[in-house]
C-alpha cells in the first residue's frame, strides 16, 4: 500500500497520539469521571434529604399498632410517624407529650385512631417513603395499605390534615384541632 492511499485510509505510519489528542483524551476522561462522581453523589445526598424510596432493606409488616391516628409500632418495635402529616392527639389535655390541647382535640384523636386502624386492618402495607428518623426516633414514613396511601386518604377524608415537613424542620405551624372550622 503506497502512503496516498494510507493517507486516504486514515492509516498513519506512527500510532501514538498527536499531543492535541493526547490532551483532548485527558480532559474527556478526567472531565466524564469528574461529571460521573458529581451525579452518583448528587444522587446519594438528595435521596437522602427527599426520602428514599423504598428498596429491599424495607420491613415486611406483619403487625401494625397506632398509637393515634399518625404514628405507633410496626413488629411490635419499629416506632413510626407519617410524613407531612398530623392528627388529633389522644393524650390527656394538658400532658407534656402527647397531650391534646383541648377535649375536642382527643375526641377527634380517638375517632381519627379508629378510622386509620380500620383502614389499615388486614391490609398488605408498604413504606412507599423513608424519610429518615425525626427527634423521637421515629422513622418517618410513607405508607400504603392495598396501594391507597394512608396520609392522603386520611386527609380527604378529614381524619388528617397537612403538616410539611423539610428534613426536621416544620414548614408551617402545627395544626390547630381546637378551633372550631365551619
Amino acid at each position: 500500500m503506497d502512503g496516498y492511499t494510507k493517507h486516504a485510509l486514515g492509516i498513519k505510519r506512527n500510532t501514538r497520539p498527536s499531543k492535541r489528542e493526547t490532551i483532548f483524551l485527558n480532559v474527556f476522561l478526567i472531565g466524564g469521571s469528574i461529571i460521573f462522581w458529581l451525579a452518583l453523589v448528587w444522587g446519594l445526598f438528595s435521596s437522602l434529604a427527599n426520602g428514599s424510596e423504598v428498596t429491599s432493606k424495607a420491613p415486611v409488616i406483619t403487625t401494625i399498632y397506632w398509637s393515634d391516628g399518625d404514628s405507633g409500632r410496626i413488629n411490635g418495635n419499629l416506632k413510626f410517624r407519617l410524613a407531612n402529616i398530623d392528627a388529633p392527639e389522644t393524650g390527656g389535655v394538658g400532658a407534656s407529650i402527647g397531650g391534646a390541647k383541648c377535649e375536642k382535640e382527643r375526641k377527634l384523636g380517638y375517632e381519627t385512631k379508629a378510622y386509620i386502624v380500620g383502614i389499615t386492618k388486614n391490609s398488605k402495607l408498604i413504606i412507599t417513603k423513608d424519610f429518615g428518623y425525626d427527634k423521637y426516633e421515629r422513622l418517618v414514613i410513607d405508607l400504603t395499605a392495598n396501594g391507597i396511601d394512608v396520609g392522603v386518604n386520611g386527609i380527604k377524608n378529614g381524619f388528617l390534615k397537612p403538616w410539611p415537613h423539610k428534613g426536621r424542620r416544620q414548614l408551617i405551624k402545627k395544626p390547630n384541632w381546637c378551633v372550631t372550622t365551619p
